[in-house]
């Protein structure tokens, strides 16, 4: 009997144990849930802030930018008044400011157009103006009259080198060749004055590899006089010219004419077809 008794305390002895161990267990199982809980949420009460402050910080920026938009005055300038003194009042006497400077502007730049006009013309055009200008070359130009009875005064004193032919051709000693020639080349020594010969309008001044410099004068009636080997041409387009005017002088030849030496190359068209000068120089 002492050992069954013996057996029953010990076995309750560790029913003890079990139980109390037990006991520890859930117990730490509890806490251990209870400070989860609370880190989550103080977790969720942190994120909760975060997001606040990106509100507060968003509002902040719209609040500043509305009370910077209200302190610009229409005209650009920034008011050096708080925010408290901004009103609408104030933009529209900014704008009523604005309105009036430019209203003032216009009436002044109106005064000037029109004293440039009077400057410049009763109807307001510029004697400048391109359009103008050619017009008045073609006005001049009506206004000429040349014709198979006309005549052509000698630009310069010299020999002819080389004929018009538009027939037949002609040798050409620099190029070594034959070929027809729509104009007569004059020989003359370089630096020599060129004058125009005839009452003209000049139509084009330039130059290419062939003839150099030269100045085409429109005569009336189609007719046209290309005087080409040229320098020191201070005419232009829209100039009138008369038989006494000097449109420059003879230049040294081109290499088209290296052999022929230093000339006035000489071409009068109808219609740009060529014509003999011969039949119009005096």
């Amino acid at each position: 009997m002492v050992r069954d008794n013996y057996k029953k305390n010990q076995k309750r002895k560790e029913f003890i144990i079990v139980t109390f161990a037990c006991c520890l267990c859930l117990s730490a199982i509890a806490i251990g849930t209870s400070v989860i809980n609370k880190k989550s949420d103080k977790t969720e009460n942190d994120t909760s802030n975060i997001v606040n402050l990106n509100e507060t910080t968003n509002r902040l920026e719209r609040d500043s930018e509305e009370e910077t938009t209200e302190n610009i005055a229409v005209d650009g300038s920034v008011n050096k008044e708080t925010p408290e003194d901004n009103n609408t009042s104030g933009i529209k006497t900014d704008s009523s400011a604005y309105s009036d400077k430019h209203s003032q502007n216009d009436e002044k730049n109106s005064g000037g157009n029109n004293q440039y006009n009077n400057q410049n013309g009763n109807d307001g055009t510029s004697q400048t103006d391109s359009d103008d200008e050619v017009k008045d070359v073609a006005g001049m130009v009506s206004k000429l009259s040349f014709g198979t009875d006309s005549k052509l005064g000698w630009p310069v004193e010299g020999s002819i080198i080389l004929d018009y032919s538009m027939d037949s051709t002609i040798y050409f000693p620099t190029l070594d060749s034959y070929k027809c020639n729509p104009a007569i080349v004059i020989q003359s020594e370089a630096g020599t004055n060129v004058l125009a010969g005839v009452k003209g309008v000049v139509k084009e001044v330039s130059s290419n590899d062939e003839i150099g410099n030269y100045i085409v004068l429109a005569l009336g009636n189609d007719y046209e006089l290309t005087l080409g080997q040229l320098e020191n041409v201070e005419l232009k387009e829209g100039d009138m010219v008369n038989e006494d005017t000097c449109i420059g002088v003879v230049a040294n030849p081109t290499r088209y004419y290296s052999n022929e030496g230093s000339n006035l190359y000489y071409e009068l068209t109808k219609a740009e077809e060529p014509c003999d000068p011969l039949d119009y120089l005096s």
